[in-house]
């Protein structure tokens, strides 16, 4: 009888420690997966950084290439406006030619009736 008993005791032993060993592999189990779901958290993480850091270079990159670009503007502007008062000086140069020369043959025109007149006299 008191073997049976302590037969009856390890086998209510064992199976109890089955158990808990089923449960502990069980646990595992969960633990493990939930570790892969945190790796591949880590891993998209990761990814989604480096894309922002490439998003954040190539905006970089591409409002240098607007600061130039408006800079390249402004010196165009600059030379517009440039050759827009040269065009206005040699416009003012063109017309006080124009009146020098109206003016030159008023006088011409002026002087013309004495000479012949006085040619006519000779």
């Amino acid at each position: 009888a008191a073997e049976a008993h302590t037969l009856s005791q390890e086998r209510a032993r064992r199976q109890s420690l089955e158990a808990a060993v089923a449960a502990t592999e069980s646990r595992l189990a969960v633990v493990s997966s939930e570790l892969h779901t945190a790796q591949r958290a880590e891993e998209t993480l990761a990814e989604t950084e480096a894309r922002g850091a490439a998003q954040a270079s190539e905006l970089v990159v591409e409002q240098q290439a607007a600061a130039a670009a408006r800079g390249s503007l402004e010196n165009m502007e600059g030379a517009l406006a440039a050759s827009r008062r040269e065009a206005q000086d040699a416009e003012r140069a063109a017309a006080e030619a124009r009146a020098q020369h109206a003016a030159a043959e008023a006088e011409l025109a002026s002087v013309a009736p004495a000479v012949d007149h006085s040619a006519a006299e000779s």
